[in-house]
């Protein structure tokens, strides 16, 4: 798909808020707006590649992408700032990580379980959606997802008891 520049400034405004929120809880607050800046300088360099389907993902991956430069780079390490954020209305995430026992089994997941999780239960990406952002096929997702829950549950159970 070729995006030409006024479909490029329509993209950038119905997709910035989602990207913005991506970096929210993930980074300080201060790299959030550089950070999103470079997702869609590198989504206009890539333009050519984007796809007819699925940008939301499209701009997800390289926003992940992004992201682990960024922490390369910094060496800045993942937190998860509880209803710190006066930009942005909190996520999800942060909301469930306020409750102290999913807190603890949310701390003791994998990080690819935590990965899986985020994406679908948390952020609403579809099974094929998360499976592009993931560059593996939808039956590995669904198959990681529900075992990630399956680990989830258990941590949290414990966590609980």
């Amino acid at each position: 798909m070729t995006i030409n520049s006024q479909q490029f400034v329509e993209t950038y405004r119905a997709y910035l808020p989602m990207i913005s929120k991506f970096f929210a809880y993930r980074v300080e607050s201060n790299d959030i707006e550089d950070l999103a800046s470079e997702v869609f300088s590198i989504a206009w360099q890539k333009r050519e590649a984007a796809p007819d389907e699925h940008l939301a993902a499209w701009l997800y991956r390289i926003a992940a992408n992004v992201l682990a430069n960024h922490r390369r780079k910094s060496l800045f390490r993942i937190t998860f700032p509880l209803m710190d954020n006066d930009i942005l209305e909190p996520s999800a995430e942060q909301l469930a990580l306020a409750n102290v026992s999913v807190r603890s089994a949310w701390a003791n997941l994998g990080k690819s379980d935590r990965v899986i999780i985020s994406l679908i239960s948390l952020e609403g990406f579809s099974l094929e959606e998360a499976a592009q952002i993931l560059k593996t096929t939808k039956n590995a997702v669904t198959i990681r997802f529900h075992r990630a829950r399956k680990r989830f549950e258990t941590l949290l159970k414990e966590s609980e008891g």
